[in-house]
């Protein structure tokens, strides 16, 4: 799965609802031209594919979230420490930067962090799929 699936397939479900809304204000154009069955049949073709691209978007994670201990570079520090936070991590699906959330004192100043570690060496860098699926909440009604 790419970073740009979830953005990429709403882009489509978009770009095929203005397609339907022309569709529509041109519909006397169509039914001059052609039978109603072939008009049904074009604008139910594009609203199956439609709802099928929205179930794929909603089986897409929103991001990833990682939850235990890791460890962050400490800055202007030489030569490099690290930082021990136990606590969450939260990657959007179309970003490159982690949104810390830890009581620890030191994560309190962060916000966004481009590198977190696994080890306190700071050699195995925490990949997005190392968190867990994060998906979006339907609302009722």
């Amino acid at each position: 799965m790419t970073i740009a699936q979830r953005k990429n397939t709403k882009t489509n479900i978009d770009s095929l609802d203005r397609i339907l809304n022309l569709l529509n204000w041109k519909k006397d154009v169509f039914l001059n031209e052609s039978p109603e069955k072939s008009y049904d049949e074009v604008v139910g073709y594009v609203e199956s594919v439609m709802t099928k691209l929205k179930e794929n978007v909603e089986a897409l994670p929103i991001g990833h979230r990682y939850t235990g201990t890791f460890y962050v570079k400490k800055p202007y520090s030489i030569p490099s420490e690290s930082v021990k936070l136990k606590g969450s991590a939260f990657m959007s699906e179309d970003l490159v930067s982690w949104i810390i959330d830890s009581e620890d004192e030191y994560a309190k100043n962060l916000y966004y962090v481009r590198s977190i570690f696994k080890d306190k060496g700071m050699t195995r860098l925490l990949e997005r799929e190392d968190g867990d699926g994060v998906f979006e909440v339907k609302k009722d009604g």
